[in-house]
């Protein structure tokens, strides 16, 4: 006669296995919530790059003017307050002058300001816009040099992001 045993089945493997699937399940959406999240840091960090890249246009092209001797016609001169150049007014104002370039990926084109900060002339008293290249106490062969502070504005490709830039430059007359 054959004797069967029967053996009561208690669940472990199913319950083994619900945590393995959990922990598993787990690990697959920490590892999508990384990738969005560096994702989103790279986005951010070309659309810096793209605002900065059409920063630099704004204000390569106001120095190349200035060495052209073309002084912009909204220029701020030395006795004008200083505007807010964090502010979106002042961008839209009349002090900023727009460029039109072939960047790709930008949503605008960028902006400068030029404001005009003084001259310093050898042949006049000691200013203090001297860039200390004189003579050592003889006749300066130093010729007069016009100082500008240049504020470019660009923006990336969302229209969002601007970076702002500055540069002080020297135009020798």
């Amino acid at each position: 006669m054959l004797i069967k045993l029967q053996s009561r089945q208690r669940g472990a493997a199913l319950v083994v296995s619900l945590v393995i699937l959990i922990a598993l399940t787990l690990l697959g959406v920490t590892t999508m919530k990384g990738s969005s999240t560096e994702l989103i840091m790279a986005n951010n960090l070309m659309e810096s790059a793209l605002a900065f890249q059409a920063a630099e246009v704004g204000l390569n092209t106001a120095e190349g003017n200035l060495l052209a001797g073309n002084d912009p016609a909204n220029m701020l001169t030395a006795t004008d307050a200083d505007p807010n150049y964090f502010s979106k007014a002042t961008w839209t104002g009349p002090a900023a002058t727009t460029i039109t370039t072939s960047l790709a990926n930008i949503t605008n084109n960028p902006q400068f300001i030029t404001k005009y900060l003084g001259e310093w002339n050898p042949d006049l008293a000691v200013s203090s816009l001297d860039p200390g290249f004189g003579g050592y106490g003889q006749a300066s062969t130093a010729r007069r040099v016009d100082y500008f502070r240049l504020t470019a504005r660009g923006s990336g490709r969302n229209g969002v992001t601007f970076r702002t830039v500055q540069s002080y430059f020297g135009r020798l007359q």
